[in-house]
């Protein structure tokens, strides 16, 4: 009885927060039985804002509102932009995920730069940052294409298109870095997918 209710917990879980995270093509019937999974961030065709702004020109504008309102405020700014992605976004995307399969009992992990069967790219290809000023505060936004691919024979077997995975789901503690809100629309990200990878396999 336990079992099946944990179950249907898990089932409106992913009906809750994959919404908007719809297959393209292919299923994830080949994770059967993997005890990892390859995992490659592509930030290369990255927009940002209402204003589909590519990465390089929305920094370049940050950077000069910033040092315009304080001198040397956007250059810092830009220093902790640079070392986001390997410090905070990609972290967060794997931690949730994996913290996610291992109260599942699953075997299955994600790991950067392992050797695997599969791997899973993660096309980031849209970012809001949302803002916090306390009282009120709007969540990050982040969308994504989930590609997962044979690793010797780079052909794509299934492509997710996650869109707008919202950081904290608009329900986190006072968050006033930009950075930080953007970390946790990873990390709901990687656990949605790990709640569909469970609902799917099991």
């Amino acid at each position: 009885m336990k079992k099946q209710l944990f179950s249907l917990f898990i089932l409106l879980s992913v009906m809750s927060f994959a919404q908007k995270m719809k297959f393209i093509t292919g299923d994830l019937n080949f994770l059967k039985g993997q005890s990892q999974v390859s995992v490659v961030f592509d930030y290369s065709d990255l927009k940002l804002t209402k204003d589909n702004l590519p990465e390089k020109t929305f920094v370049e504008n940050k950077v000069k509102v910033l040092n315009e309102k304080v001198e040397g405020n956007g250059d810092t700014w830009e220093k902790q932009w640079n070392v986001a992605k390997e410090g905070i976004w990609n972290p967060s995307f794997l931690t949730k995920a994996n913290l996610f399969l291992e109260k599942l009992d699953t075997p299955l992990k994600f790991k950067e730069n392992v050797e695997s069967d599969y791997t899973l790219v993660v096309k980031v290809v849209w970012m809001y940052s949302g803002w916090d000023a306390a009282v009120m505060k709007q969540p990050s936004k982040v969308s994504t294409k989930l590609l997962f691919i044979d690793s010797k024979t780079k052909a794509v077997l299934t492509e997710i298109d996650s869109r707008e995975a919202l950081g904290g789901n608009g329900n986190w503690s006072n968050l006033f870095n930009d950075e930080a809100r953007i970390g946790e629309a990873f990390g709901s990200t990687g656990k949605t997918l790990a709640k569909i990878i469970y609902n799917k396999l099991r």
